[in-house]
């Protein structure tokens, strides 16, 4: 790949250890990989690509770590519009078991460009139907179309509505599809290396819709394969209330149980969490993903993130997928103003911009145990936005730019990219062609609401 070398940033927001903002800003990059981060004077003059970002904040990519990709294409339907999430999934089921493979494949396509042009370059989808003969090799094929990090979780369900669960028979699985399917997706599109491009976790969809057998046996493969764990995590009350009743122990005592042992796993959403599971969260090592925009749209409430900032219990962020919204840059707003809700009974001030543009970065690459993405400095991947700084909406920021990010409307990044290489410039995903893309959807979306 060469050498780049990025100069003279207004402001270059590194999120190392010392969380440097260097003005007139640097990077010397070899091979997708940063070797120098520095004042542009410091730095080497000559590079097979230099380019010169003089008006620009500079910032490490952001690393989105909960979605559902495939619930794109089913945005503000009617049926599910005024619904909590169990009515929200039984909505939209009858949808969802239409869905094909050439479905999840532009779910995939069109969720990647939205969230590439709000600045991320490391993302997690979570997948858990399969029905029609979709496989993860169908979202992995639409992946390699924009070449972003993609984490991907095998998700599954093997408990229907008629014990509990959330969904219908029909998209729901037997155990030994799962572990076997578990299994090959591991073998064929897991990369541990240092500055790997995809990545595969395990992700059981919850407590009510996984069995405690299934628990055991996925968390078994997960530690033998060296594989994360994900799951939705006090989403809603109903949930610990049906684990007390259940199991007679709360969520976190449940997982503990089934072999959850191990730093390797996060969670979503945490809002309905009590002291005695925070108490785990810390015990453990186990983060959550805050998901707000997805949180309120389905009223499941809003998560008291400063009780988690003051335990101590890592952070990072997350789109979901009943947020209706795939822009990354409106989530870190939305993180912001929702994490001021109740300021003054936790930690009694207000948690500040570059607290959220942290869990954006470098929360998500420690969710996600990754020491090679989510801050600019030597040792780490090439992955990084660039926004002008002069543009409208950040007009009268010039006191704080960085902050700004946060507290204004800033709907994309100019810039992005991903290990040295460019994949948005001017505010557009290169090599897309989001006309036919949208043409394919609605397609799409006549042949799934006959």
């Amino acid at each position: 790949m060469g050498t780049l070398l990025i100069c003279n940033a207004d402001v270059l927001a590194t999120m190392d250890g010392t969380r440097r903002e260097i003005t007139g800003g640097g990077m010397f990059i070899q091979d997708g990989w940063i070797k120098q981060v520095d004042h542009t004077s410091a730095l080497p003059r000559e590079a097979d690509e230099i380019i010169d970002l003089a008006g620009y904040i500079v910032l490490p990519g952001f690393v989105n770590t909960h979605h559902h990709f495939f619930q794109t294409i089913h945005r503000g339907m009617l049926a599910s519009q005024r619904a909590h999430m169990r009515g929200w999934l039984q909505s939209l089921s009858a949808y969802w078991s239409k869905l094909r493979p050439e479905h999840v494949r532009l779910a995939t396509e069109i969720t990647l460009i939205q969230l590439a042009k709000s600045g991320c370059t490391t993302v997690v989808d979570n997948q858990y139907l399969w029905p029609n003969d979709i496989k993860a090799d169908d979202h992995f094929e639409a992946a390699s179309r924009i070449p972003i990090r993609f984490h991907f979780g095998r998700g599954f369900q093997n408990i229907d509505q008629s014990r509990h669960g959330f969904l219908p028979k029909q998209l729901i699985e037997k155990d030994d599809d799962i572990i076997a399917d578990c299994e090959r997706v591991i073998e064929a599109y897991h990369d541990s290396s240092e500055g790997a491009l995809s990545r595969i976790f395990l992700a059981p969809t919850s407590l009510r819709s996984v069995s405690a057998e299934l628990l055991e046996d996925t968390a078994a493969i997960a530690r033998e394969r060296g594989v994360q764990l994900h799951m939705h995590l006090g989403q809603a009350p109903e949930e610990t209330e049906f684990s007390l009743q259940k199991f007679g122990v709360h969520p976190l005592r449940r997982l503990e149980k089934s072999g959850w042992h191990d730093a390797d796993a996060w969670f979503a959403h945490g809002v309905h969490i009590d002291d005695e599971e925070i108490d785990i969260l810390v015990e453990k090592g186990w983060g959550i993903c805050l998901c707000p925009s997805s949180d309120l749209r389905l009223g499941s409430g809003v998560v008291a993130a400063g009780r988690y900032v003051y335990a101590g219990v890592p952070l990072g962020l997350g789109l979901d997928g009943a947020a209706d919204s795939s822009n990354f840059l409106a989530e870190i707003r939305m993180a912001l103003l929702l994490s001021r809700s109740g300021a003054h009974s936790h930690a009694g001030t207000m948690l500040d911009a570059r607290k959220v543009l942290e869990w954006a970065t470098l929360g998500g690459a420690n969710l996600l145990t990754r020491s090679d993405i989510g801050r600019l400095q030597a040792g780490c991947t090439a992955d990084f936005i660039a926004i002008d700084i002069n543009r409208i909406e950040l007009v009268g920021a010039l006191d704080d730019p960085i902050a700004a990010l946060a507290h204004c409307v800033v709907p994309n990044v100019d810039h992005s990219w991903v290990h040295g290489r460019q994949i948005v410039r001017d505010g557009c995903v290169l090599n897309t062609d989001v006309p036919v893309l949208i043409e394919q959807y609605r397609s799409a979306f006549r042949e799934l609401d006959a």
